[in-house]
């Protein structure tokens, strides 16, 4: 009886490739979302991706897999490898790319684990945010900053089309943000990040990321259309029964004191809904990029993120605005390490928040 051969994954990657490159070629190939792929190559374990195959397709499928970048290795079927999972798939025509059925399509064990959040952490957590970034940031400095400044290049000189580039600048926010996520997840898991991961964010759920900031966008019309209206109808209000010859003298102490409240309330009443607006969208990158959710679920679930943390996040404004100012004192150099932490510290607040 011919003996039965089965390919395992050894959750290595081949020498000198990337990993990025590997998880678009991976899910190419195999048909599956990228955001699993990346689960599975980036979750560092030993996987059964195929079993039971002769020992033709086995060569084939292995062939196939390290052309990809992945290590694998084929070993009987039985006795089943000690540590490693076994992914059970139907019988199936040998093919060595076609989708190894419920394993690949199944959500692999993430290296930190499963999503166990969104949750409410200490408000020193805020400050941990930020030496995390620190520690993503001092591990491939020069990669953070480059990312950094191509990013802040590409985004001034879309602002400086009229009005479509601002916002396609606003658009492409969450997209370059994704790219940033990608990288800092990549550190998380012993890879590097590169200035690549920049752009990273359009061949995963562009269309997801683009249209969070299509929402944001929406949502920042709608409340300035909102705050125009109310600031008219208090102005109005103001005028009724004025002294018309008072207001044409033009002095500034009255016309001050009549405007004051009018803007005031407009002002007020836009705060209240930006921030909310804000929290919406300060996570929506990182869960849509890296747990596959829809626009409209991430932008959820980030709010809900946010709310449950407010005073880690008064912690982490209030920091972040310390080091910013002092990062702006040298010339502004020092915002090419202070800038970089605070991105990384996205992912940090992302990692601590959703997975615990």
């Amino acid at each position: 009886m011919e003996n039965r051969l089965k390919i395992i994954y050894s959750g290595d990657l081949q020498p000198h490739v990337r990993a990025e490159e590997t998880i678009q070629r991976f899910a190419a190939a195999f048909k599956v979302p990228t955001a699993k792929a990346r689960s599975l190559i980036l979750s560092e374990k030993r996987l059964v991706l195929k079993k039971d195959l002769d020992e033709a397709a086995a060569e084939r499928y292995r062939a196939a897999l390290e052309k990809i970048g992945l290590v694998v290795h084929i070993e009987p079927s039985e006795p089943e490898a000690e540590g490693a999972e076994e992914a059970r798939t139907p019988e199936r025509p040998v093919n060595p790319y076609a989708p190894p059925s419920s394993d690949l399509r199944r959500e692999p064990e993430a290296t930190n684990g499963d999503m166990t959040g969104p949750v409410a952490v200490p408000a020193g957590h805020g400050w941990r945010w930020i030496t995390r970034g620190f520690w993503h940031f001092k591990r491939n400095a020069l990669a953070w900053m480059l990312a950094l400044v191509v990013f802040y290049a590409i985004t001034i000189v879309l602002s400086l089309v009229p009005i479509l580039g601002t916002f396609a600048a606003t658009f492409l926010g969450p997209v370059f943000t994704a790219g940033f996520m990608i990288g800092a997840h990549e550190q998380q898991n012993g890879r590097e990040f590169r200035l690549e991961h920049l752009f990273a964010g359009f061949s995963n759920n562009g269309g997801q990321l683009a249209l969070v900031g299509v929402l944001v966008v929406a949502g920042a019309l709608i409340i300035s259309v909102g705050m125009a209206l109310l600031l008219g109808g208090s102005i109005a209000a103001q005028m009724v029964g004025m002294d018309p010859e008072a207001f044409q003298a033009q002095d500034p102490e009255l016309v001050a004191e009549m405007l004051g409240p009018s803007l005031l309330i407009p002002l007020l009443a836009g705060m209240l809904f930006f921030i909310p607006l804000a929290m919406a969208a300060f996570f929506a990158p990182a869960l849509v990029s890296l747990d596959d959710l829809s626009a409209v679920s991430a932008m959820k679930l980030s709010f809900v993120g946010c709310l449950k943390n407010i005073l880690p996040f008064l912690v982490y404004g209030i920091m972040a605005m310390l080091l910013a100012i002092l990062g702006a004192l040298p010339i502004l150099l020092g915002l090419l390490v202070v800038l970089p932490t605070l991105t990384a510290s996205f992912y940090a607040a992302y990692r601590d928040i959703y997975y615990g």
